[in-house]
């Protein structure tokens, strides 16, 4: 299996949260979960996993994306991500009077209290053995880890870096690795599968800026002659075009 980009780069932690700063206002994993989210917090409300009187904790939330639609369904969501910059994206746009962001990693974090439940965002290093111990000590109710199965875009950069020259991939999402964990643990545990079809359209020169800086914020990386050999099929003129099906697989279970 080919490495992820950030083995591959040599990223330790520190380099990553800049990772994540860098990108922040340019993080398309929004646009590609399309309704996703607003579904996840729909199924987690139906199956009482979360309600009105929850007071609930969101590891690695990003700029809100499933904060927004959480918040609206329980009575408080204490909200943790290791990028200041996206936490102030997340403060810009969510003012609701229940969420309450955290600019720190979920490993070091220590709360007043335990919570009804515990949802982690596309937040991969809760699913280490060390991180499910974590998250559950911070809950006495669910724990649900939400994660890709299926990103495109993530298909398109690496094809972008094959084209500079570098194997890698984001096949790890696929291996099912969080379960084993969780089996490893004697945990019982249920898996539902969300898909939605996403579309994106933009100029392209737009788009191609953009993904260059996502690009540098590995490194000293120059894409552009990359990005527009992978991208071309996708523009007509100044415009841009990509659709595919994106999933998302979300795993609940009780301490």
């Amino acid at each position: 299996m080919s490495t992820h980009p950030f083995d591959g780069e040599g990223f330790d932690r520190s380099r990553a949260i800049r990772f994540w700063d860098d990108i922040a206002y340019d993080y398309e994993g929004r646009i590609m979960q399309g309704d996703m989210p607003v579904r996840i917090a729909e199924r987690l409300a139906e199956r009482e996993i979360i309600g009105k009187e929850s007071d609930i904790i969101e590891l690695g939330c990003g700029p809100g994306t499933y904060t927004v639609p959480l918040s609206q369904r329980v009575r408080s969501v204490t909200c943790l991500d290791t990028s200041e910059k996206m936490i102030s994206i997340l403060k810009g746009s969510c003012a609701s009077s229940n969420v309450f962001p955290v600019v720190g990693d979920f490993m070091e974090y220590v709360p007043d209290r335990r919570f009804d439940a515990a949802i982690m965002t596309l937040c991969p290093g809760t699913g280490t053995p060390e991180g499910i111990g974590k998250v559950e000590s911070l809950t006495d109710g669910w724990c649900v880890h939400i994660m890709w199965t299926e990103n495109c875009w993530d298909e398109i950069h690496a094809k972008v870096w094959k084209e500079l020259g570098r194997e890698y991939s984001f096949d790890a999402r696929k291996a099912g690795l969080m379960e084993s964990n969780l089996r490893s643990l004697g945990r019982s545990y249920d898996v539902e599968e969300f898909t939605a079809d996403v579309e994106w359209t933009m100029p392209a020169s737009e788009l191609i800026e953009r993904e260059k800086r996502v690009f540098s914020a590995y490194g000293p990386i120059e894409a552009e002659d990359a990005l527009r050999a992978v991208l071309d099929g996708f523009i007509d003129g100044d415009r841009f075009s990509f659709g595919c099906t994106n999933s998302i697989k979300m795993i609940c279970w009780r301490p």
